[in-house]
C-alpha cells in the first residue's frame, strides 16, 4: 500500500526451507534440503492490528499529538481512510511553522503517524469529511484512549459544551464515528 511506513510495519516469521520426506523401510525420515540446515525467515507485513497494535499506537500517539491542534482532515480514495493534519503552536521549527504531524486513519485495518504528502486534488471533499471538519478542525487534540481491550479508539477533542469524540473501530470493516460530548 501506498500508505506504509517501513517504522509502522510489523513483521512475522515465516519458514521457508524445504523439508525432504523419505521412507526407510517402515520408517519415514526428514532431511533438509542441500541450501542449507538453517531456516530462512520471511517476513510478511501485518494487514490488521490487535489489540496490543493498538494499545502500543495510542500511547505513541499520546506522546507525539497529545495537545496538539488539528488543522485539517483530508479523506482519500476510499472513503474509508482519512488523513489528520495536527500542528503544534509555539515550538517553532527551523522553517518558522510550528511542528507538524499526520496521522492516518483506516476504519476497519490501522492507525498510525505518516509522512505520506497528499497530492492536491480537485473534488470536493465527502460530506462525512465537511461533518468532521466543521465540528473538529481547530480544535485541540485532548485526549486518545483505548476503548477498554477493544480495537477501538477514542480521540477527544475541544472541551466543555464543544467537546467532541471521534472514534476509530478497527474490527471487521470498521467504522469512524463523531460525537458529541453527550
Amino acid at each position: 500500500s501506498r500508505f506504509t511506513d517501513p517504522i509502522h510495519m510489523v513483521h512475522t516469521a515465516v519458514c521457508v526451507c524445504s523439508v525432504k520426506m523419505t521412507r526407510t523401510g517402515s520408517r519415514v525420515r526428514r532431511s533438509r534440503s542441500a541450501r542449507g540446515s538453517a531456516c530462512r525467515p520471511r517476513t510478511m507485513p501485518k494487514q490488521k492490528f490487535n489489540t496490543f497494535d493498538v494499545a502500543a499506537e495510542v500511547a505513541e500517539l499520546r506522546r507525539k499529538v497529545l495537545g496538539t491542534w488539528l488543522t485539517n482532515i483530508y479523506d482519500l480514495d476510499d472513503k474509508r481512510t482519512f488523513l489528520l493534519k495536527f500542528s503544534r503552536s509555539g515550538g517553532q521549527t527551523e522553517s518558522g511553522e510550528g511542528e507538524k504531524t499526520t496521522v492516518l486513519l483506516e476504519s476497519g485495518a490501522r492507525f498510525h503517524t505518516t509522512s505520506y504528502a497528499r497530492e492536491r486534488r480537485a473534488d470536493a471533499p465527502s460530506k462525512f469529511n465537511m461533518k468532521l471538519r466543521m465540528h473538529l478542525r481547530g480544535k485541540r487534540c485532548n485526549g486518545i484512549d483505548q476503548l477498554g481491550a477493544d480495537r477501538a479508539v477514542d480521540f477527544t477533542f475541544g472541551a466543555g459544551d464543544t467537546e467532541h469524540h471521534l472514534i476509530l473501530e478497527l474490527y471487521a470493516q470498521g467504522n469512524v464515528v463523531l460525537c458529541d460530548a453527550d
